[in-house]
């Protein structure tokens, strides 16, 4: 009788399955250990962005750096949300630099059409106040992203009570949130289009601004009431 002999055709597949497990194991390892990777490195980033860029960037009187540097560095940030817990707080203070961006170039193109204005050219003025009102859509888009992580991050203050602030930085990032939806209001008008920001956030924002110590803020939750009523 003759021994069982196991044909090429077999053996090549069972090494072939073999194979492919064993990539399929090694590939989900590697996978998971890039996840905590990724998570880890997100919380660090969003910690020292916090902890430290955030208060470097304030401390700076170069204001087009910091505008500069929040419009770069959002996309990196904010995509850390993907691997880890969404960067609300960070996203407060990325949107509102970054609407302030295009909110200087609204000005330059109002600017450049005054000029041709007065230089009696009504083309180019058409077309440079054309730019300030797609400058004033995109502000109003930044701002009101940034009124929308506040609302993630704190809760809808229309909604909910005045929060418990963790620290001075909390409770100014608090505030900055409250800018940013009056920001945002205010640049949806100049723009004479609608991007979804709610005609209420003006009130809304009033009443928030209860929530912060006027004197402690230099009076800027007065002044931000000041605007609304």
């Amino acid at each position: 009788m003759k021994g069982f002999r196991r044909s090429p055709t077999t053996s090549s597949g069972l090494r072939g399955m073999v194979a492919a497990l064993t990539a399929g194991l090694l590939l989900s390892g590697c996978g998971a250990v890039n996840n905590m990777i990724y998570k880890t490195t997100g919380d660090v980033m969003k910690g020292f962005s916090r902890n430290h860029t955030v208060p470097y960037l304030m401390e700076s009187d170069d204001l087009a750096m910091g505008c500069s540097m929040s419009e770069a560095t959002a996309p990196l940030l904010m995509s850390f949300g993907r691997v880890t817990s969404e960067p609300d707080q960070l996203a407060v203070m990325l949107y509102l630099s970054s609407g302030s961006c295009a909110e200087e170039q609204a000005r330059e193109h109002e600017l450049a059409g005054l000029a041709a204005m007065h230089s009696m050219d009504a083309t180019a003025a058409e077309d440079a106040f054309i730019r300030q009102k797609r400058a004033h859509t995109l502000a109003a888009r930044r701002y009101l992203k940034s009124w929308q992580h506040h609302n993630s991050h704190y809760g809808n203050p229309d909604e909910t009570e005045c929060p418990d602030f963790d620290d001075d930085m909390d409770e100014f990032m608090y505030m900055a949130g409250l800018l940013s939806g009056l920001q945002a209001l205010n640049a949806q008008i100049q723009a004479t289009s609608s991007v979804g920001v709610p005609f209420n956030t003006g009130s809304v924002v009033g009443r928030a601004t209860q929530c912060l110590d006027n004197k402690k803020w230099w009076g800027a939750p007065m002044g931000l009431r000041a605007t609304v009523w």
